[in-house]
């Protein structure tokens, strides 16, 4: 990540699009949301689904079909919550 796209930990406070989403239907606070949300927050969801395929190609067992297929599939919430919208 370069300094540009890093995050801090009050940037991610600030931020709704990192926030857990407890709205109605499990939604972020949109009325929070502003478009300098997105760049941290797709900054975050990158470095967090980069780090999550990482374990998986690193771990040390035998690939099977849960620690790798299923563990790629569960992998990239973060990213996918920051694509979605």
């Amino acid at each position: 990540m370069t300094e540009q796209t890093q995050v801090s930990a009050h940037e991610a406070d600030d931020n709704p699009l990192l926030a857990q989403w407890g709205g109605p239907f499990g939604v972020p606070a949109f009325d929070r949301i502003k478009p300098e949300h997105f760049r941290p927050a797709f900054a975050r969801a990158f470095a967090a689904h980069a780090a999550e395929v990482a374990a998986i190609a690193g771990n040390a067992q035998s690939p099977t079909f849960a620690n790798t297929i299923d563990a790629l599939e569960a992998s990239g919430e973060a990213l996918a919550r920051a694509v979605d919208l």
